[in-house]
């Protein structure tokens, strides 16, 4: 298994950030790794909602499904994606800085399949380096405003 966690702080107030960036509707807005994403569960943010994603990893595409495995809103929301090369677990935490300001923390913790697996000590620079881009992913579109949209 191989671990990274990244934070970043935006201008955006705590619920907005979290109904933005909480619901995976939205991640390839901000995230990218990700070509696409597509909620297959109808309705606000919950238990169980699921998802077709697209992740882009080292040149390849690879298709996973996402399901949220718990929600505490507005604090945290915890995700489990499945693909044929292992599995992923996202947790996002919301921590409002101030009435205008909140820190998001993403943690990944990826565990490979197969002879993957023997490849994971070799993923954590690739994984650090896909967060810092997804964090400033996320920074970006909050200055172009997007979190202020409707989830």
């Amino acid at each position: 298994m191989v671990s990274i966690e990244e934070r970043v702080l935006i201008p955006v107030p705590l619920a907005q950030a979290f109904a933005y960036y909480a619901e995976y509707a939205h991640i390839q807005d901000w995230d990218p790794g990700v070509a696409s994403s597509k909620k297959l569960t109808p309705g606000l943010l919950k238990r169980g909602d699921r998802y077709d994603v697209v992740s882009v990893f080292l040149g390849r595409r690879l298709p996973m499904t996402y399901e949220v495995v718990s929600v505490d809103a507005p604090q945290r929301v915890v995700l489990r994606g499945v693909s044929a090369s292992g599995v992923a677990v996202d947790d996002i935490r919301f921590a409002a800085r101030d009435a205008g300001t909140t820190e998001i923390t993403w943690g990944l913790q990826l565990t490979l399949t197969g002879l993957g697996r023997f490849g994971e000590p070799l993923l954590k620079p690739v994984l650090r380096r896909l967060g810092r881009e997804a964090m400033r992913g996320i920074r970006d579109s909050a200055a172009r405003g997007q979190p202020l949209r409707s989830p």
